[in-house]
């Protein structure tokens, strides 16, 4: 990682570190303009928007619960907190989202290409097994398999978890294989 993205990446964490203590709307408009000023020209207003829609939506299920609590305990609703609580939440979800746009994830952690290849590997692997679970759910269904009692569902369960692992072990190794043969360092 270069030494700027180093330098903007150490900035960022004490920015998210001073924002989640602060209520102060003067602080939260200084970190929109920073995430504005990180972020991608062409992808300013798009990430603007996912970040304002995800924390719309956590906080507006956050104000419907004191909302409710406080029809129920008959306490007024301190609607400045709430306030607050959404400028901050989506002023740290911009900035998070300029961020690592800019400077990408992997490059923030540092991976290395083999290290990115196992991910890429793992998560087409995550999407294989999901498959391979669901086939092993058909199968039983079809043939009739039930466990009514919690000694047959442990035994199903193992049978299942055994299949899966012995596939899993078996595609990591044809993996490795091919990784190997191409030159990558598994």
């Amino acid at each position: 990682m270069s030494r700027n993205n180093k330098l903007l990446l150490f900035f960022y964490l004490a920015f998210i570190a001073l924002l989640s203590a602060s209520s102060d709307f003067l602080l939260f408009i200084l970190a929109t303009i920073a995430a504005l000023l990180i972020a991608p020209k062409a992808r300013k207003l798009l990430l603007a928007l996912r970040a304002v829609k995800a924390t719309l939506f956590f906080s507006s299920l956050t104000f419907a619960g004191a909302l409710a609590a406080s029809l129920f305990f008959a306490t007024a609703v301190d609607y400045p907190h709430f306030a607050a609580l959404f400028c901050r939440a989506a002023t740290i979800a911009f900035l998070t989202l300029s961020v690592v746009d800019r400077i990408g994830i992997f490059t923030i952690f540092s991976f290395k290409s083999d290290l990115s290849m196992f991910f890429v590997l793992l998560f087409t692997k995550i999407e294989s097994l999901q498959k391979e679970m669901e086939d092993f759910k058909e199968a039983a269904r079809s043939r009739g398999v039930r466990a009514d009692s919690m000694k047959e569902s442990l035994w199903l369960l193992s049978v299942i978890a055994t299949a899966l692992l012995l596939k899993s072990v078996e595609s990591f190794r044809v993996s490795a294989e091919a990784l190997k043969s191409r030159g990558h360092n598994v």
